[in-house]
């Protein structure tokens, strides 16, 4: 009598290497490196086992006689078609008649070495069975894998002009302030030129926005061949400004004028007016033995006294 018994499926178990981290059974990768996996099958009948991959549209992936499997993570093997159907990895044993199978849950991190990987997070791309990690990019770097550079000029942060510093330098720099402008170059602000000493005025200098403007001091004008410049007014030929001294002249100056008594006369004691000087009240004028002395206006004059004759 001869007696069957039904095949038995064959069963399988893996082991990974130890620069993979395994976190609940899903292998956490960095693109560059390399998974290494070896599957055991056994089979209870002691039939031959033949290992294989179905990877779908993962490439990079091999599996030997042995039950060796290799997995190189680059880039490429991340062009997830999230509209389609995710690819995953699924490692196969079979003995012929039956099979076993076993999928291989993978995360991949490509953030370029620009970021962190937040493994935790909601996934850029994929499934927790085969899927690629969002990055939080370091400074200066943005995009989903922190391969592109994060436009610090973005916002306009500069008063004239932001030129971006390219990764991994940070931020941005900005032009300098315009030369009638003082600041950072983010902020501007108008120069004083009158405070700082910066300006060209011989005389008075008044600020302006951008700019300032000179002006001259009583006595002067702006001279007219050269603006920063100031010339002295002769007030002499302007009106009469000694009329109110009474007999007397004007002497221009430098920025100002003199009224000058004329001969004869003397400034009062309130130095605002020309009064007559009494040459008489001197006993030496006239001789006081032959002659009478008289005052004239600004000046006097000796008339013979009677039996004297000049």
């Amino acid at each position: 009598m001869i007696i069957t018994t039904a095949n038995r499926a064959p069963t399988i178990t893996y082991e990974t290497n130890q620069t993979s981290t395994v976190v609940e059974g899903t292998i956490r990768v960095m693109v560059g490196q390399t998974i290494n996996i070896q599957f055991n099958g056994s089979d209870a009948d002691g039939d031959a086992l033949t290992y294989s991959v179905n990877n779908n549209e993962i490439s990079g992936t091999s599996i030997n006689g042995s039950g060796y499997f290799t997995f190189v993570v680059t880039s490429s093997n991340l062009n997830i078609n999230v509209s389609g159907d995710v690819p995953n990895l699924l490692v196969q044993v079979i003995d012929g008649l039956a099979s076993a199978v076993v999928e291989v849950k993978v995360l991949v991190c490509d953030c370029a070495g620009n970021g962190t990987c937040l493994w935790d997070r909601p996934l850029q791309l994929g499934t927790p069975s085969y899927g690629v990690v969002s990055c939080q990019c370091n400074p200066a770097y943005t995009g989903l894998r922190c391969t592109e550079d994060e436009d610090g000029c973005v916002t306009n942060p500069c008063f004239v002009r932001c030129t971006d510093n390219p990764a991994p330098a940070t931020n941005f720099t900005c032009a300098p302030c315009p030369s009638n402008m003082t600041g950072d170059g983010m902020t501007c602000v108008d120069r004083d030129e009158c405070a700082e000493g910066s300006h060209n005025c011989a005389q008075n200098c008044t600020n302006t926005v951008g700019s300032f403007n000179c002006s001259c001091g009583d006595g002067y004008t702006i001279n007219p061949q050269s603006p920063n410049t100031c010339t002295n007014v002769n007030e002499c030929l302007t009106g009469s400004p000694c009329a109110s001294f009474g007999a007397a002249s004007c002497m221009d100056n430098d920025g100002s004028f003199s009224c000058m008594c004329n001969s004869g006369y003397q400034m009062n004691a309130q130095g605002d007016a020309c009064q007559d000087i009494l040459e008489c009240n001197n006993t030496s004028t006239c001789n006081t033995t032959t002659s009478q002395c008289s005052e004239t206006p600004g000046s006097y004059q000796c008339s013979c006294k009677t039996g004297y004759q000049k």
